[in-house]
């Protein structure tokens, strides 16, 4: 929620809309999640102070081929996207999505750094 507080500004700027997305396979949504977004992203609005805040769920099983989908297919001006850090054997075994996202996607990429939260 920190990192979207934190792209209103931005948006707001430029009377842009935020889209979150939810990329997915089959397997990992359920109707207690479907059911859950309308009021969080009334909670996310009302507390942003900002209206143009949607959302989106793109079905496919990789989440790099969701999201390059969506920024071809949904009018995306720029993604935005959290960057957390990975233990040695995760970024090596899976990689991170921001990095591969940024070598392949052809409009620009806003990387915030995760927020240690203490």
């Amino acid at each position: 929620m920190d990192h979207i507080y934190a792209l209103v500004p931005l948006a707001r700027a430029f009377n842009a809309e935020i889209l979150l997305t939810h990329v997915y396979d089959e397997a990992d949504t359920d109707q207690i999640f479907q059911k859950q977004i309308k009021p969080f992203l009334a909670e996310l609005a009302d507390k942003a102070n900002y209206p143009h805040i949607y959302y989106r769920i793109v079905k496919n099983n990789k989440t790099e081929a969701g999201l390059n989908w969506l920024c071809l297919h949904g009018q995306v001006d720029m993604l935005a996207m959290v960057h957390r850090p990975h233990n040695f054997f995760d970024g090596l075994i899976n990689g991170s999505h921001t990095k591969k996202m940024a070598s392949q996607i052809n409009v620009p990429l806003l990387v915030y750094p995760a927020f240690n939260k203490v």
